[in-house]
């Protein structure tokens, strides 16, 4: 049977920040104390409890999960929950291919994460719906939706209205032109959000550009790796709590200024408009597709703010419902 340890570090640290207790390499040891932290947390009490005395939680949906997943837990020699499971295989799983891993309680979760996935000194990291999904916490988003996840679908639009504005025309060499347009936006100040560059925001410091490495000074550059550690997490304190602020500022003159700018779309008979371009030739890419297409001009003005067009080329009716801008 194979047992594979899971890493977890003491309650107490020597320092208050996560990332300088794993350059300590504390481990925690007695297993007794991760029993009684399991039986605290809210999520496996109850499957503790009942590997323990056999008895089912009142609740019946809390009742249901616990008989459900009895048969991959088990109790160790100091009432620590281990959870069992088998690798996939194409035939019938072996016993001795059992793998063995200590739950990890809710309150450890987010520590463990920190220390052993975002410190450099850490492992591999599986990616976040695998770590997330490993250590049962729930991280909710909707990708392609800016009403909801708007941070990421705004800087996605500037990534692609870029690669628009500088790939040719077949969109051939938009990967090649990809990492020094992130190593722009990387490296530009927030001014109208947090203030400084998102490379500000990671590291601590504006990025070493060429130039910037070659003027760079080569004497008393000596400091341990702890010093450095604790400067940086200091500053990097202070930059997320101005960041924060100066965010909470731009949204509110965000705000401001869209409610003073937004309007019903106002056409009339005659206008000449351009249409959003909804057709994409077969092989190119919609995201680096030009946005709006050849003038139009409107012809007739129907209810909730319909219109009929005829292409301003050869005076055909347009059937289709599309947006239109001046």
């Amino acid at each position: 049977m194979k047992l594979r340890h899971m890493m977890v570090h003491s309650l107490e640290y020597d320092q208050e920040h996560p990332i300088v207790a794993s350059l300590n390499e504390q481990k925690l040891q007695d297993l007794s104390e991760i029993a009684k932290l399991q039986r605290q947390c809210s999520e496996l009490s109850d499957l503790s409890k009942f590997l323990e005395t056999g008895k089912l939680p009142d609740e019946e949906m809390k009742a249901k999960t616990v008989y459900f997943d009895k048969d991959s837990y088990r109790l160790g020699q100091h009432g620590d929950l281990i959870h069992q499971w088998w690798p996939r295989t194409k035939g019938v799983p072996r016993a001795e291919n059992m793998i063995e891993q200590l739950v990890l309680p809710k309150i450890l979760r987010e520590d463990a994460l920190l220390s052993y996935h975002d410190c450099k000194t850490g492992g591999g990291h599986t990616g976040i719906k695998k770590t997330y999904a490993a250590l049962h916490l729930k991280h909710h988003t909707s990708s392609y939706h800016p009403q909801s996840n708007s941070t990421c679908e705004r800087m996605n639009s500037t990534i692609a209205q870029t690669l628009r504005t500088y790939c040719d025309k077949n969109q051939t060499n938009w990967a090649d032109l990809l990492p020094s347009i992130m190593m722009a936006i990387r490296m530009s100040p927030n001014t109208e959000s947090t203030g400084f560059s998102p490379y500000h925001m990671v590291f601590g410091k504006e990025m070493n550009i060429p130039f910037d490495i070659s003027v760079l000074p080569k004497e008393n550059l000596s400091k341990s790796a702890k010093q450095h550690l604790h400067e940086l997490i200091d500053h990097l304190k202070v930059v997320k709590k101005i960041s924060t602020q100066n965010v909470q500022v731009a949204q509110e003159k965000s705000k401001q200024n869209y409610d003073k700018k937004a309007k019903e779309p106002d056409f009339s008979v005659g206008d000449r408009d351009l249409l959003q371009g909804m057709k994409v030739p077969k092989g190119l890419s919609k995201k680096l597709q030009a946005k709006w297409v050849c003038p139009f001009y409107i012809t007739d003005e129907g209810k909730n703010n319909t219109y009929q067009l005829r292409r301003a080329s050869n005076h055909k009716i347009v059937s289709l419902e599309f947006m239109l801008t001046e």
